[in-house]
C-alpha cells in the first residue's frame, strides 16, 4: 500500500516552498487520495512502479467511472496530479 499520508507531507512541504497557499495546499492533497486509492487497486506499492499507462488510465477512470463528476472536478483532480 502507497503511504499517503507521508507522500502528501513530503508534498505539501514542497509546494509551500513554492509559495502556494494554504488553501490550494489543501485542495491539491485533498485531491490525491482517489489517484492513490486508484493505484492501489492496481497493488502499486511504490510510486517508481507508476506508468504513463496507470495515470492515463486514472484519467479514464474519472471520465468513465467517476461519472456523473463535473469536469471541473475531474480537472481539479488531474491539476493536483500533473503538480505531484
Amino acid at each position: 500500500m502507497l503511504n499517503l499520508a507521508l507522500w502528501q507531507e513530503r508534498w505539501a512541504d514542497f509546494l509551500k516552498l513554492g509559495g502556494r497557499s494554504p488553501r490550494t495546499l489543501e485542495a491539491y492533497t485533498h485531491e490525491l487520495k482517489p489517484l492513490f486509492d486508484f493505484l492501489s487497486s492496481w497493488h502499486i506499492h511504490s510510486l517508481a512502479e507508476v506508468t504513463r499507462t496507470h495515470l492515463e488510465g486514472y484519467r479514464h477512470y474519472l471520465f468513465e467511472h467517476e461519472s456523473p463528476l463535473k469536469l471541473s472536478t475531474q480537472s481539479g483532480r488531474l491539476s493536483a496530479v500533473k503538480s505531484f
